[in-house]
């Protein structure tokens, strides 16, 4: 048996439109009218007479769906759907709906946001607080104007007024494009089985997401020739040591830092692997002060052209490269001289 929690407005509602219905009925008997559902899906009314209603989308360019879940639009008699929506910069709150409110609302072009791929991402769906719900939320990965390839289900929870749990994109999804995600809703004992399922009692509201690629890492930046930190060689050699297999790494892409920064001079760059590389400095004999190796717009100024190996778009930094120790003791290494002239002891920065 169902039972159905309902606010005192919502009866003076229910006894109106009984009231209502009753015309109607001796009316349509008496052939005074013939009433027809509006069958357009972007129709301004109908909604919670029974009559499906769909909002307008906005006008963005976004792979068209290949289809739309159904209604029987009674989530306005029990005030049942979506009040609130969480997903990265998205912070969608909707009123309790109403007669002629939208059963599927598209908020895919004013409501979008930037997640990164293969990263959880928090998301929270609120519903009506009168009745229980079950909640999916939908994204389509490839792009290809459905949610039913393999992965598309990206979040799922039964029988709760507030739904919380995590989202994380594959690394295959198609990146730097705006995807479309689509949160439903339903009373709990109604099951979703797909993005496109009836909806008796709930809501569907659709969103934008744009995937982009996961940021290269920079596991750490080590003293590698000499390996010790006391010495009287004329060059030092540190090694660069990514997390990811890196492209269009070159000299111009470091800078030295430390109170010898304007003495030395980066020479050469020696790849050992796609992730590891050598950068030598030279020009520091008499050199008195500190010396260290940044890559420009992680820790030194500037920007870098560095992106990851497999990745095909231009990029110049701007959050590209990350520093992870990787649960190592540290990430990043400096020579110091003392008066000797020599390049002495170790400075560390986690």
């Amino acid at each position: 048996m169902r039972t159905f929690y309902i606010n005192n407005s919502t009866w003076e509602i229910l006894r109106q439109i009984s009231f209502l219905l009753v015309f109607l009925t001796v009316a349509i008997q008496m052939n005074a009218w013939v009433i027809e559902p509006d069958t357009n899906s972007n129709s301004n009314a109908g909604g919670g007479l029974g009559i499906p209603f769909i909002s307008l989308e906005d006008d963005c360019s976004l792979t068209a769906v290949s289809c739309n879940p159904s209604f029987n639009g009674h989530q306005a008699f029990f005030q049942l759907g979506i009040s609130r929506v969480i997903f990265g910069t998205i912070d969608n709150s909707t009123s309790v709906p109403g007669l002629g409110d939208p059963t599927l609302h598209y908020f895919t072009c004013s409501q979008q946001t930037t997640i990164i791929a293969g990263e959880a991402e928090s998301v929270t769906i609120n519903n009506q607080t009168h009745n229980q719900e079950n909640v999916k939320v939908y994204i389509d990965y490839n792009n290809d104007g459905d949610f039913e390839d393999e992965g598309e289900l990206a979040f799922s929870s039964d029988k709760k007024t507030s739904h919380t749990g995590t989202i994380t994109a594959p690394l295959t999804a198609t990146i730097n494009t705006v995807l479309r995600m689509r949160v439903l809703s339903d009373f709990h004992d109604n099951d979703i089985n797909s993005p496109c399922e009836n909806i008796e009692f709930g809501q569907v509201e659709e969103y934008g997401v744009t995937i982009v690629p996961a940021p290269a890492k920079v596991l750490s930046i080590v003293r590698q020739s000499p390996i010790n930190a006391t010495t009287n060689a004329d060059e030092v050699t540190f090694r660069v040591t990514f997390g990811d297999e890196v492209a269009r790494v070159s000299t111009d892409d470091f800078v030295l830092s430390g109170t010898v920064a304007g003495e030395g001079s980066i020479t050469s760059l020696s790849r050992i692997s796609d992730a590891v590389f050598d950068i030598k400095v030279t020009g520091i004999t008499n050199s008195e002060g500190t010396l260290g190796l940044d890559i420009k717009g992680v820790d030194g100024a500037g920007t870098n052209n560095i992106i990851k190996a497999n990745e095909t778009q231009d990029a110049t930094n701007n959050g590209n490269l990350v520093q992870d120790s990787n649960g190592d003791t540290f990430i990043w290494q400096s020579f110091t001289a003392e008066q000797t002239g020599l390049l002495n002891s170790v400075t560390l920065r986690k």
